[in-house]
């Protein structure tokens, strides 16, 4: 992704910088736009789930969203496949040992 943000997909620059919940996602996932949203890594606070990673299928494309306090929102992997998306994002766990 350019760091002018010329790359990155409207989905990225409306999320919050913080972890959604899943609430959130649940509510991004009835966009018309959105074909379907995938949770990787979650943690429960409370009785709220926070998502800190997700893939998400939109109609011509698929992205890994991976959340960091230091960088924000971030995209770790883009495809036409989301399967592609899901397994660049699992190998970026192992990667990272997360």
């Amino acid at each position: 992704m350019d760091s002018d943000g010329a790359d990155e997909p409207d989905v990225v620059s409306k999320m919050p910088e913080m972890p959604v919940s899943q609430g959130f996602l649940d509510k991004l996932e009835k966009h018309e736009s959105v074909i379907g949203i995938v949770p990787m890594k979650m943690d429960r606070q409370g009785e709220t789930i926070y998502v800190y990673d997700f893939t998400i299928e939109l109609e011509n494309i698929a992205y890994a969203l991976r959340y960091d306090q230091t960088d924000g929102w971030t995209i770790i992997a883009k495809d036409e496949d989301v399967e592609t998306v899901g397994l660049a994002l699992q190998e970026y766990h192992h990667e990272n040992g997360i």
